[in-house]
């Protein structure tokens, strides 16, 4: 493979342990190259730590794994039938994927045969600009002659056939519109966007987990909102996580998670117009009942302990934190002032309601429905109340409340 360049700076030098377990690869006669994303933002010159490196091989994984036990490497198996595992390099995990060819494919995997050929491995990938290689010393590859060209046009397009890329794997048509987000401007090819339609309806073939991974690296991209509005205004959006998004709330979250929370949860909470569980929506199910707790609740604006008590500490955090990046444009000065709201609501003491439900077994109720009413219609009794009453007097009333009820069925 003919280099077409070669980086001025080599931006990934600071990964010394690949550095060193490439170098050793090459005595063994093994060539290693990186390949995808890194290389992508190392020639946008926008390469930083948070950028995954994922290297490419030409043995197989089997002799992958060899070599990496006889260097007492760790190594994991983590998608073995796809040619790839994971090596731990002075703590950090680094996909190898060995060099391949597609055999057969279903729309959702393929079956695979291994090369030594950079070509073929190259012409079984999605995208021009995701075809794109580099030696550790910053030389870099553009096998399909057009990755390079493409990049520095903003241009998006398929290897090959758009229609037959997809129908290999139908995620692809997400990922088509996860890379309108790496730009200010893209720009893209009218047959491809046209595939991508076309065939969006096979996306429930389509594992939720690799939905939701194309979802999180959309939102983290740096452009997220170029992608998320051409998801919505063509309608792709609904197929991709069935969740309705609001591109006004949007706006504002965006800022708020890229500059501070560096988490997609809070782009969900802030970016959406209402949310209700569904086990298809391409969300991880823990997430969602957070979501579902969220929407429910309403507080003030100001921190209210009577409220923080109601719902929880998690909870109203969460609720406040939706208000907040839905209403107010990302500063300084609101980083600031969010940033000691919710130390306030870290540390504030929430009190204890002082009566248990052995308490009321000892004043002779029976465990049951009654007297867990009377218990809950107590403790908000007790909140109400400034949370001032104490034990005695919560009993009290709780003999109080049960002396009515007995005469309200008379």
């Amino acid at each position: 493979m003919t280099p077409v360049g070669h980086l001025s700076t080599v931006p990934w030098d600071s990964h010394t342990a690949l550095g060193q377990f490439i170098q050793k690869l090459a005595t063994k006669k093994i060539n290693a190259r990186l390949v995808g994303g890194a290389v992508r933002e190392a020639l946008l010159n926008r390469f930083d730590q948070r950028c995954d490196i994922d290297l490419a091989v030409d043995v197989t994984p089997g002799e992958m794994i060899a070599v990496c036990l006889e260097l007492e490497i760790q190594v994991i198996p983590s998608g073995l039938m796809y040619g790839t595992v994971t090596c731990i390099l002075d703590c950090k995990p680094y996909e190898i994927t060995s060099l391949r060819k597609d055999v057969a494919t279903d729309g959702r995997k393929a079956l695979v045969s291994y090369t030594k050929d950079w070509f073929e491995d190259a012409a079984r990938r999605d995208l021009t600009i995701n075809a794109l290689y580099a030696d550790w010393d910053g030389t870099y590859y553009d096998p399909t002659g057009q990755g390079i060209e493409d990049l520095n046009n903003q241009y998006l397009r398929f290897i090959g056939a758009p229609e037959q890329r997809i129908q290999e794997d139908y995620l692809r048509s997400v990922r088509f519109f996860r890379f309108m987000a790496l730009f200010t401007n893209t720009k893209y090819d009218e047959e491809a966007f046209k595939a991508c339609l076309k065939l969006a309806s096979q996306l429930h073939m389509v594992s939720i987990e690799r939905k939701w991974s194309e979802l999180q690296k959309i939102v983290k991209s740096n452009y997220p909102l170029n992608a998320i509005e051409a998801l919505i205004s063509s309608n792709l959006m609904l197929q991709v996580c069935r969740v309705n998004w609001s591109l006004n709330k949007l706006e504002h979250s965006i800022h708020w998670v890229h500059n501070h929370f560096n988490d997609i949860f809070y782009a969900l909470l802030g970016g959406i117009n209402h949310f209700q569980i569904d086990r298809n929506i391409c969300i991880p199910i823990s997430l969602q009942k957070r979501l579902d707790e969220a929407f429910k609740v309403a507080i003030q604006k100001d921190i209210n302990l009577k409220e923080l008590y109601l719902v929880g500490r998690s909870v109203y955090k969460d609720v406040y934190i939706r208000n907040l990046i839905t209403t107010q444009n990302f500063s300084v000065e609101a980083l600031n002032d969010c940033n000691e709201k919710l130390r306030q609501i870290d540390t504030m003491d929430i009190p204890k309601f002082p009566v248990s439900g052995g308490d009321l077994q000892e004043l002779g109720f029976t465990p049951g429905p009654l007297m867990g009413e009377i218990l809950k219609t107590t403790e908000r009794w007790w909140v109400e109340n400034d949370f001032t009453p104490d034990h005695k007097n919560c009993l009290k009333h709780i003999q109080l409340l049960h002396l009515a009820k007995l005469r309200d069925k008379i």
